[in-house]
């Protein structure tokens, strides 16, 4: 999978409302606590996802495609997910890297799957997989940051978000969730960078998490609060 442009990366101007039916929101993390002024269980409800299932296409390099048996299984359990039929499709994705241990784009599909039924740790173990077939596949790097920053893993998440928008440097979802992870790892200078380079791709970013990180930098009026 590919990250996309500003085009087709963006979000609508109001957040990431439309993209909720991608997949479950972030707001059934139970973090707790505050940072920033933001609370971090309202700061991931606004984590965008872009998950589409489908094929890249992409194989490793030196390496023959998957065999015409792998890819059957791989397209009907792509169908299968189109549909919901989650349990049916992870079967026979399943199948597909039976066949062929090396189909990122099965793991890919995988990652989206486990995610849709809230198994996290699953779900990073497939995104894992398919990064070390596909290391340029800035949408499973994207992906991946995303799940670790609902674990709390804010470290793993910004390296793998940074990852992304190095692969495509106009990945509207990657550059918002980056900004996001920065601001609740209290690094409010990159979170703005962040959020500027969202505005430059012409996207208007989430009003809640400027504000957020505008406050941070700014608290009572007075001079940048950032942490590094």
């Amino acid at each position: 999978m590919t990250g996309g442009g500003a085009g087709s990366a963006g979000f609508p101007p109001d957040g990431c409302g439309d993209m909720a039916s991608d997949m479950q929101r972030a707001s059934h993390c139970s973090w707790g606590g505050k940072k920033g002024g933001m609370e971090i269980r309202r700061a991931l409800t606004i984590l965008c996802v872009g998950l589409l299932f489908g094929c890249a296409g992409t194989h490793p390099s030196g390496h023959l495609g998957p065999s015409e048996e792998a890819v059957g299984y791989y397209k009907e359990g792509v169908s299968l997910s189109k549909e919901g039929r989650s349990e049916e499709a992870l079967s026979l994705l399943k199948k597909a890297v039976r066949i062929y241990p090396d189909y990122g784009d099965a793991y890919y599909n995988m990652g989206i799957l486990y995610l849709g039924q809230g198994q996290l740790q699953e779900a990073a173990e497939a995104y894992t997989r398919a990064i070390e077939i596909n290391p340029g596949d800035a949408a499973a790097h994207m992906n991946l940051g995303n799940i670790y920053m609902r674990q709390g893993r804010l470290s793993a998440a910004i390296h793998e978000l940074e990852e992304a928008v190095k692969l495509d440097p106009a990945y509207g979802l990657a550059h918002h969730n980056l900004a996001l992870a920065y601001y609740l790892a209290r690094m409010y200078h990159r979170a703005w960078d962040h959020l500027d380079r969202l505005e430059r791709l012409g996207i208007p970013p989430d009003p809640s998490l400027r504000d957020a990180v505008a406050g941070a930098l700014h608290p009572g009026g007075g001079g940048p609060g950032d942490k590094e």
